[in-house]
Formats: structure tokens, sequence, C-alpha cells
């Protein structure tokens, strides 16, 4: 048993209630009982007595280095462009690398407060980087004018790194091949991505 006297003195928490109608209040004695590993602070205990609330700075680690994944994917098919002289896709993926690179850079620079994961916190961040990274990906599509608007953009891309096949596109081989590389590989690696979850 340990007297945390000066609980709430750095922290402003409302009385906290239990089942049975108590509260801990400033002063009071506490025994802190878990079977959650990693917990270094009473404030854990109190606000997660579960330890399993969601984690928003995991999460957004795990997203800003999956950005920063797909800001080195990008090179492949600027490399593409660049051998084939398209300047179009050159200035619209140079324009998406940097995006992504620096959007990435300082996501993956989140500190999370606790190092213990759940499963709750895998399954939005999954989410959310199939979501981004699609936003992301239809960037190159919508800029070069390779597709009419960015929805259709973020259609195609949509398409390939869930791997469901669909398209607007009536001619595939019109686009240039810098965006057919890019298309491509977004099915790869959504392909990759949905071996991997399963």
């Amino acid at each position: 048993e340990k007297r945390y006297s000066g609980l709430f003195h750095h922290t402003q928490i409302p009385s906290y209630g239990y089942p049975g109608n108590t509260c801990v209040k400033q002063g009071d004695s506490l025994i802190a009982v878990s079977k959650v590993k990693g917990l270094r602070d009473i404030n854990d205990v109190l606000f997660a007595p579960n330890g399993k609330e969601t984690e928003l700075a995991v999460i957004l680690q795990v997203l800003g280095f999956a950005v920063l994944f797909e800001s080195v994917l990008l090179l492949l098919p600027m490399l593409v462009a660049l051998i084939h002289k398209e300047t179009a896709m050159v200035r619209a993926l140079g324009i998406t690398i940097a995006g992504t690179g620096i959007a990435g850079f300082l996501l993956s620079r989140v500190q999370p407060r606790k190092k213990n994961h759940f499963a709750r916190d895998g399954l939005t961040a999954v989410g959310l980087i199939w979501l981004v990274l699609s936003a992301a990906g239809a960037i190159p599509f919508w800029i070069s004018g390779e597709t009419p608007s960015y929805v259709d953009s973020f259609f195609e891309t949509v398409s390939g790194f869930t791997t469901t096949g669909a398209t607007i596109l009536t001619d595939i081989e019109s686009l240039s091949r810098s965006a057919i590389f890019w298309r491509s590989l977004t099915h790869w690696v959504g392909g990759m991505g949905c071996w991997s979850c399963f």
C-alpha cells in the first residue's frame, strides 16, 4: 500500500468512479493490481483499468513508417518516368515523394507513452494505412492528368492496394509507362499486404 498524496497535484483529474459508488480522491491509499504488463504510472491504472485503451501515438507512429515506405516505393515509378522522359509523371511523382516523405518522417517521430500494443491499435492502424496510402498514392495519377479527377485516381489506387482489380479506365494501355508501373506496383504491394494480414 502506498499513499499518493500529490497524485492530482500535477494532473487535473475529476473524481473517477468505480463500481459500488467509490471514488479515488486526493490523499487516498490505493493498492493497484493489474494483469497488464508495462504499466509505469498510477495514472495508467486510473485511466485504463483494463489496459486496453487505444494508444493514438502508437497508431500515428506505425502510420508514419508506412507513409515513409510508400515514399520509397514511389522512387521506382520515378525511375521509370525518368528513363522514358515522362515529364508530367516526373513532376507528379516528385511532389508526392516530397509530401509523403516529410509527412511520414514527422509521424514516425511520434513517441508512444506506452510500450504495450493491443489488437485494437493494430486494426485501427491497418485501416488507416490502407486509407492514407491510397489517398497519397492517387496524387501522381491526378497531378499528371492520367485520370480525369482525383476521385477516379483514388478509386484506381484503392483498387490496387485492396487487390480488387476494379478500374474506371477503358484503355489501361493508354497510360504512360510509369503510371502503368505504379498502378501495377500498388496491386503487388496490396497483395503482399493482404497476405501478411492473414
